[in-house]
C-alpha cells in the first residue's frame, strides 16, 4: 500500500499536541488495529 498511513499518523500527532482527547486516542487505536494483519 501507499505511505499515506505516515501522513495520517503525523496529522493525528499534530492534533494530539493541540488537544489530546480520549476520543482521538480511540480513533488512533482503531486505525492501528486496521493496520495489523489478520
Amino acid at each position: 500500500m501507499e505511505r499515506t498511513g505516515e501522513r495520517v499518523i503525523r496529522n493525528s500527532k499534530a492534533q494530539f499536541s493541540r488537544n489530546a482527547r480520549p476520543l482521538n486516542n480511540h480513533f488512533l487505536i482503531l486505525y492501528l488495529r486496521s493496520q495489523t494483519p489478520k
